[in-house]
C-alpha cells in the first residue's frame, strides 16, 4: 500500500512537470507490470506502458539508406510537376501584380484628380474671400468719406 501512495504522489509530481528522469522510470516501470491496479491508477497505465513502447521502437540498420532511396524516387516524379505548378503559380502571381499595379496607378489617379479639385476650390474660395474684402476696404473708404462730408456739413450748418 506505501508503494500505491508513493507513485500517487510520483504522479502529482509528474503533472506538475516536477519529475526527474530517474522518477519518471519509476513510473514507466511500475505501470508496465502486469500485475492489477487500484481503480484510481488504472486510467495511467495505457500512458505510461505507450511512452515505455515508443522508447523502445528502434530505426532499422538501412533506415537511411531506404529514406535517401524513397527521397530520390520522389524527387523525380515531383520536379516535372514541381515544376508545372510553379510555372502555372508565377503566371497567376504576375497577373495579380499587374492587377493590383493597374488599380493602384487608378487609385492614385482620382486621389490626384480629387486633391487638384480640392486646390481648386480653394484657390475660388480665396479669391471670392479677397474680393469680398476689398469690397469691404472700399465700402469703408466710402463711408469714412461720407462721415466725413456729413461732419464738414454739420459744421457749417452750426457756424
Amino acid at each position: 500500500m506505501d508503494n500505491y501512495k508513493y507513485i500517487e504522489e510520483l504522479l502529482d509530481k509528474y503533472w506538475n512537470c516536477e519529475t526527474d528522469l530517474e522518477e519518471e522510470r519509476k513510473l514507466r516501470e511500475f505501470f508496465s507490470q502486469k500485475q492489477q491496479l487500484s481503480a484510481n491508477l488504472q486510467p495511467y497505465q495505457p500512458l505510461f506502458m505507450h511512452l515505455q513502447e515508443e522508447q523502445e521502437i528502434k530505426l532499422s540498420a538501412d533506415f537511411e539508406v531506404q529514406l535517401l532511396e524513397r527521397m530520390a524516387a520522389k524527387s523525380t516524379n515531383h520536379s516535372s510537376r514541381k515544376l508545372q505548378v510553379s510555372n502555372r503559380i508565377s503566371f497567376f502571381l504576375k497577373i495579380a501584380a499587374g492587377l493590383i499595379l493597374l488599380l493602384s496607378i487608378g487609385f492614385f489617379t482620382q486621389q490626384y484628380k480629387k486633391t487638384q479639385e480640392e486646390i481648386a476650390a480653394r484657390e475660388t474660395i480665396m479669391t471670392a474671400i479677397g474680393m469680398i474684402a476689398e469690397n469691404l476696404q472700399q465700402g469703408e473708404m466710402i463711408i469714412d468719406e461720407g462721415l466725413k462730408q456729413l461732419e464738414i456739413l454739420f459744421i457749417n450748418n452750426k457756424h
